[in-house]
């Protein structure tokens, strides 16, 4: 990858020599690393470039934020242990790489964040699949659909499907004159599916336009 006539692996990661680097600290410079080059490429309007090292800069985040969270929960599973007298005060782990004062909310921060992250690496590969994201509409919707017992007929069914699809659809729908009414629960679940869905879908777009 050709970047300010500097060719680039996708796979760049950057070490400090003669210097003792723990993981989480090498992950950390490398997602400053990525960000870097993420920013080059959108500015030199390399589509490809950009999306490469955005997906693989959010791998990092994945993975700095998951070892947050494993943190924490040793940090309290030993905290909870000390209080019941089954460890001593100096077996409790030492937390690095972690700004937040507050321990509860730094994981509930962290919890989120890492759903969040993870839900659109399965979605999009953060926004460097298109195919995905059309595949999650067509068929998920269907089946979901079919699963709660709104199929009746085929015409009926794609034509309920369709009407769905709509982040603000009725909950109340005529459809080849059979009048249906959508579950609020699911009809709710829905509107926040296809949200999603299209948000992914827009992101996934600009690696076929310019950023």
């Amino acid at each position: 990858m050709n970047i300010l006539g500097v060719t680039w692996p996708s796979d760049v990661s950057s070490v400090h020599f003669n210097e003792k680097i723990d993981a989480i600290s090498l992950k950390i410079q490398n997602q400053s690393l990525y960000r870097y080059l993420k920013s080059i490429s959108n500015k030199n309007k390399d589509v490809d470039g950009y999306l490469i090292f955005r997906e693989k800069e959010y791998q990092l985040v994945i993975s700095i934020s998951w070892y947050k969270v494993k943190s924490l929960t040793k940090y309290f599973w030993s905290w909870s242990a000390l209080k019941l007298g089954l460890k001593k005060k100096e077996e409790i782990p030492l937390i690095t790489h972690l700004h937040h004062p507050n321990k509860v909310a730094a994981f509930a921060s962290e919890m989120t964040s890492l759903f969040i992250l993870c839900l659109s690496s399965l979605i999009s590969s953060h926004g460097t699949s298109l195919l995905r994201p059309i595949a999650l509409l067509a068929f998920g919707i269907p089946l979901m659909l079919y699963a709660a017992g709104y199929y009746y007929d085929l015409k009926q069914f794609l034509s309920l499907s369709a009407h769905v699809i709509n982040p603000a659809h009725s909950d109340s729908v005529t459809i080849t004159g059979i009048d249906i009414v959508i579950n609020p629960i699911l009809s709710l679940f829905l509107r926040f599916y296809t949200s999603v869905i299209f948000y992914h879908l827009i992101v996934s777009f600009r690696r076929y336009s310019n950023i």
